[in-house]
């Protein structure tokens, strides 16, 4: 049986960082670079561990990227959102929510 991800797992780097509230990894799987790639976005995200709501940023060049253990829920433009107005807008949504 041929699998339909074939060749979609080929993982060149995995990204890291700490969950703020539980301490847990939170990875992210590069599946392909590229140069000139512009890390465009800030990410809130939801950890699957502990509900958490974090913010991520990937970094420039990648092209192709898989979320591990959390989930997307905003993207915020690089262009408008500082990382201060990132970390605020996290708050909100940490507040409005949390169950």
């Amino acid at each position: 049986m041929t699998s339909f991800f074939k060749g979609q797992d080929n993982i060149v780097e995995i990204l890291s960082q700490d969950c703020t509230q539980c301490g847990s990894k939170l990875e992210t799987f590069i599946i392909k670079k590229e140069e000139g790639i512009p890390d465009y976005s800030w990410n809130i995200i939801q950890f699957n561990n502990c509900n958490e709501f974090n913010l991520l940023s990937t970094g420039p060049n990648i092209k192709v990227m898989r979320f591990g253990n959390y989930k997307s829920i905003e993207q915020l433009p690089k262009a408008e959102y500082t990382e201060e107005q990132a970390n605020v807008r996290l708050e909100q949504i940490k507040f409005f929510r949390k169950k």
